[in-house]
């Protein structure tokens, strides 16, 4: 399954701009995304994770893991790269509920199109 991330350029400067940037209003679109592509198939999870870049432009790891539900999410980043996806690696360190500090990675979408991901979970 080739998972299309952009159609077109104007779709990912639109994208772009209406990205929620509120930690409130990513966790719940997490939350929904996951609601949305349930399932453990490695396919399932990296349409979770496409979804996810698609909407928000950039998912850490500690997201994947904790709201998407993606257990090895290197893995599910490899699987959209290997489809010609561009996705980048920045490290930030975050600070968790228990007040631990973590090193994690934040993928960002660079280029592609998700539409064949979209039509592929509608049929």
């Amino acid at each position: 399954m080739n998972l299309e991330l952009f159609s077109s350029e104007a779709e990912r400067i639109g994208a772009v701009l209406e990205a929620p940037n509120e930690p409130a209003l990513r966790e719940r679109r997490l939350t929904e995304i996951a609601k949305q592509c349930r399932g453990n198939h490695h396919a399932t999870q990296t349409q979770r994770l496409a979804l996810a870049l698609k909407e928000l432009k950039s998912v850490s790891t500690y997201e994947c893991r904790r709201y998407l539900d993606i257990y090895c999410p290197p893995a599910r980043k490899f699987d959209l790269v290997q489809q010609g996806h561009y996705i980048e690696t920045h490290w930030q360190t975050i600070q968790v509920e228990s007040g631990q500090q973590h090193r994690v990675g934040l993928y960002v979408l660079r280029q592609g199109n998700l539409q064949a991901a979209c039509a592929a979970r509608e049929s």
